[in-house]
Formats: structure tokens, C-alpha cells, sequence
């Protein structure tokens, strides 16, 4: 097999594309406005960042080839980290009717119960302290609020909470 093949290589062409894409769209964006850091601060970094370590394990992988990155596929892995994907497209998905702390609660609990395979019990208490834990920082502490979906508000108004 040669380099070509090498799943090392091609995932950091496929992740250098990548960035090149985010790195594109964000230089597009306000960089800094009036004030401070704009809509394409973020965005511009994180693509240059992606194309840096992706091409720098491009070329870690030519001079120092891993004999592993060559072997078959691990469709077992590759089925997970698919389905990982998938629940986070999904949370993202669900945010509008269900809102962001209901979202991430349901992808956290997904990923630590069927991704790294903890018990149920484990799964939902981590998933309400992250949510939690984001509900303290953003909206509690920074007072910025985060969306919190259509079916919520309604939901609480009827049994008096809201």
C-alpha cells in the first residue's frame, strides 16, 4: 500500500480541505469591529489551525508512516463515529424545538451511554451536569441567553412555571 492509502494522509487532506473551506467563509465575516473581536475572529482561527495540524500530520505520516493507519478499516470505530456525528447533527437539529440545554443534555447522555459505553445512570447525570454547568455559565453568570427551543416555554406556562 502507499502513501495514498494511508488513512493518516488522507484524513488531513480531507481535514486541511476542510479548513481551507471554514478558513474562506470566515474571511468573508468581520474580523475585529468596533467592539472587539467580530463574527470571523473565531471562525478564521480555528481554519487556520485545522489546516496547520491537518497538514502537519499530512507530513508526519510521509516521513514517519504509522504501520496501524495502514491496516484495514475498523468498521466497528467507523460506524461509531458515525453515529456520533449523527447524534450531534440530530442535537443541533432538536435545538429549535427543544433549546439548547435540552439538546446537549440528550447528545451528552447519547455519546457517554452508547459511545463510551457507562451505564445509564451515569449517562443522565453527567448530561444534566453539563447542561447545568452550561446554564450556569452562559445565561446565569454572563447573562447571555442561549436558545431555548419552542416546545419549553409553552410546556412550563402550563404548569405554571413559566
Amino acid at each position: 500500500m502507499g502513501l495514498a492509502r494511508d488513512r493518516d494522509v488522507l484524513s488531513g487532506a480531507l481535514l486541511a480541505g476542510l479548513g481551507v473551506f471554514i478558513l474562506t467563509q470566515a474571511l468573508e465575516w468581520t474580523y475585529l469591529g468596533p467592539d472587539g473581536p467580530g463574527p470571523g475572529f473565531f471562525p478564521t482561527w480555528y481554519g487556520l489551525a485545522m489546516i496547520a495540524l491537518s497538514l502537519g500530520l499530512v507530513v508526519k505520516a510521509a516521513f514517519k508512516p504509522d504501520p496501524e493507519s495502514r491496516a484495514a478499516v475498523d468498521w466497528h470505530g467507523t460506524a461509531r463515529a458515525l453515529m456520533t456525528w449523527a447524534a450531534f447533527a440530530g442535537s443541533i437539529a432538536l435545538m429549535l424545538p427543544l433549546g439548547f440545554f435540552a439538546s446537549v443534555g440528550l447528545l451528552t447522555c447519547f455519546v457517554v451511554a452508547w459511545v463510551m459505553g457507562k451505564s445509564l445512570f451515569t449517562a443522565l447525570l453527567t448530561a444534566i451536569g453539563i447542561a447545568a454547568g452550561f446554564w450556569l455559565v452562559f445565561p446565569f453568570a454572563l447573562g447571555i441567553n442561549l436558545p431555548t427551543g419552542t416546545l419549553w416555554p409553552p410546556l412550563l406556562a402550563a404548569v405554571g412555571i413559566g
